[in-house]
């Protein structure tokens, strides 16, 4: 049996010759209990979160591109990695050492509790097979938006718990900000259904499905 976290990685997987009767979908768990916050109404600016490894395909430089230029809006990018330095000087480049916050590597307590007082997670990446970043976002109770690749259209349904944008737009990425900045009751909304969407995704169904997977190969 193979066994992938998403639709989408698994129709990866059939392409290179595993039969369908050896697939088995079982997607990532999220521990619903730590996260116990319903989204709130906002007072000041949009507070902004970017949560990855820093390397040349995760998208920071396309949100800060974005971000370019938009006032009401905050971002705090958590994560190190490689590309540092350069997302370092282009902030300053573009001025927006006012308005981005380097955040660096956070333990994973201190991580929850960050999002939880955010409004927006937003992962740019050309690659994602079922990100772990954006299901807790949904738990969080943060509206999110990410790039229409991979497993990102498994963990979002565009328009309904969150907002799908072409990888590497710059444009279609700063004008689902400015939506989610303007208009509240779409945040509200659509962070509302990430977090009722990510009831299917407690961590003790992923451990009930691998349990019955192992008891079914163990009986033959």
């Amino acid at each position: 049996m193979v066994v992938t976290p998403g639709a989408w990685l698994s129709r990866v997987v059939a392409k290179w010759g595993v039969e369908d009767s050896r697939l088995r979908v079982i997607r990532n768990g999220v521990p619903l209990a730590t996260f116990n916050t319903e989204p709130a109404a906002r007072s000041g600016d949009l507070d902004i979160l970017f949560i990855g490894r820093l390397t040349n395909w995760k998208g920071a430089e396309t949100l800060l591109l974005a971000m370019a230029g938009q006032s009401g809006m905050k971002l705090t990018l958590i994560g190190d990695g490689p590309e540092l330095p350069f997302v370092h000087n282009l902030i300053v480049q573009m001025g927006l050492e006012g308005q981005v916050t380097l955040g660096g590597k956070m333990e994973q307590s201190k991580l929850h509790d960050r999002m939880s007082h955010a409004h927006v997670l937003v992962l740019p990446s050309n690659y994602e097979g079922l990100s772990h970043t954006l299901l807790e976002a949904g738990a969080a109770g943060l509206a999110r938006i990410a790039s229409s690749i991979g497993g990102n259209q498994d963990a979002i349904t565009h328009e309904q718990d969150g907002l799908l944008v072409p990888y590497g737009d710059v444009m279609a990425l700063r004008a689902a900000l400015v939506r989610l900045r303007d208009d509240e009751e779409l945040r509200l909304r659509l962070a509302r259904a990430a977090r009722a969407a990510a009831r299917k995704d407690d961590f003790t169904g992923t451990v009930d499905a691998y349990v019955k997977l192992l008891e079914e190969r163990a009986a033959g």
